[in-house]
């Protein structure tokens, strides 16, 4: 036996119920079912409740409103309660961390205690004072700090500890009790006048002056040479790339004669001149240029070479010597009324025109329909998500009814929907 649940908002069972508690098609009577849907089929329809969930006849995410064919949405519910005093749902209030007010029904956020200590005279709680490196005194409540005692030493005249002193690299002082520093006597010798040693002089590179006992520093003698006129060594003069003269003891740099030759008007040598693509002139002396003949024909009334015209993609002209371009007859075709060539013209996507010779653009057909009452082809129209009107031709779109439920105020369900979809045998 299967059962179909039936709302509460219908209290009264009766024949018409008979097929909600009982399927069993052997012992029904069918009379008394043709009876309920003759008198009442449209209570019928309209009782049966919106909860049911036919899997594979109707879509149940959205819900209609008996009272009009326009579709309401579901309202979110999630962490709402009820309201005593009105039917509008109310958000759940947050209560994490708060505590009951006795004064008040609003609760109020817990107080964060960490560290806080009770206050005799008070209420409310305050702050644990840190009492790390303190000490008590003795004439106050307040604490202290810990003074740091680290390299300190009591004093014999005073409570005050002293620093101990840094007695490193230091002698007693036979003429006073404070420590005096040890001196450094790297590099010292004693001095016979005085008790205070004196630096060891430093005595490389240094030689005896027989007039002084002060050392003097020994004199650089690299590349220098000894003057007959003097005892004042004097530098040796480079000789590198140098000549004797003459007409002076002073030697002389060795002029450069690469590329020159002698001259017999004159003992100083000149330049080699650069006769590279040079020819002789048989009216001067002076060699001439090369001209360059590359490309050139000799011309019959004249010695000058003149350029060799470019003959390519030319042809002969019967009426005149000169050389014409060759046209480009690519894509062209012969003219029957001209001897000039014409282009070809493009026939692709045309076709031909019963009434002209010309040729005319195909038409692009692509997704049109006939039209019975014009030979013109018009647009197919997209029905995609659209359904048909009784009262008219033209399609509409189909409402997106998801998450919408029925509206309390009107009786027609939505249309496009079978009621009997919706039962499946309950009525």
């Amino acid at each position: 036996m299967a059962t179909c649940h039936r709302p509460q908002s219908y209290p009264n069972p009766g024949a018409r119920w008979m097929v909600e508690y009982s399927l069993d098609l052997q012992n029904i009577n069918l009379s008394a079912i043709r009876t309920v849907r003759v008198l009442r089929p449209l209570k019928a329809i309209n009782r049966v409740p919106s909860e049911v969930s036919i899997p594979g006849l109707v879509n149940w995410d959205y819900f209609y409103d008996p009272h009009s064919n326009v579709p309401t949405p579901v309202p979110d519910l999630t962490n709402t309660q009820s309201d005593p005093h009105s039917n509008v749902p109310t958000p759940v209030p947050d209560l994490t961390n708060t505590q009951s007010d006795p004064h008040s029904n609003v609760p109020t956020p817990v107080p964060d205690l960490t560290n806080t200590q009770s206050d005799p005279h008070s209420n409310v709680p305050t702050p644990v004072p840190d009492l790390t490196n303190t000490q008590s005194d003795p004439h106050s409540n307040v604490p202290t700090p810990v003074p740091d005692l680290t390299n300190t030493q009591s004093d014999p005249h005073s409570n005050v500890p002293t620093p101990v002193p840094d007695l490193t690299n230091a002698q007693s002082n036979p003429h006073s009790n404070v420590p005096t520093p040890v001196p450094d006597l790297t590099n010292a010798q004693s001095n016979p006048h005085s008790n205070v040693p004196t630096p060891v002089p430093d005595l490389t590179n240094a030689q005896s002056d027989p007039h002084s006992n002060v050392p003097t520093p020994v004199p650089d003698l690299t590349n220098t040479q000894s003057d007959p006129h003097s005892n004042v060594p004097t530098p040796v003069p480079d000789l590198t790339n140098a000549q004797s003269d003459p007409h002076s003891n002073v030697p002389t740099p060795v002029p450069d004669l690469t590329n020159t030759q002698s001259n017999p008007h004159s003992n100083v040598p000149t330049p080699v001149p650069d006769l590279t693509n040079t020819q002789s002139d048989p009216h001067s002396n002076v060699p001439t240029p090369v001209p360059d003949l590359t490309n050139t024909q000799s011309d019959p009334h004249s010695n000058v070479p003149t350029p060799v015209p470019d003959l390519t993609n030319t042809q002969s002209d019967p009426h005149s010597n000169v050389p014409t371009p060759v046209p480009d007859l690519t894509n062209i075709q012969s003219d029957p009324h001209s001897n000039v060539p014409t282009p070809v013209p493009n026939l692709t996507y045309t076709q031909s025109d019963p009434h002209s010779n010309v040729p005319t653009p195909v038409p692009n057909l692509t997704n049109t329909q006939s039209d019975p009452h014009s030979n013109v082809p018009t647009p197919v129209p997209n029905l995609t998500n659209t359904q048909s009107d009784p009262h008219s031709n033209v399609p509409t779109p189909v409402p997106d009814l998801t998450n919408t439920q029925s509206n309390p105020h009107s009786n027609v369900p939505p249309s496009g929907v079978r009621p009997t979809q919706r039962t499946s045998g309950c009525y």
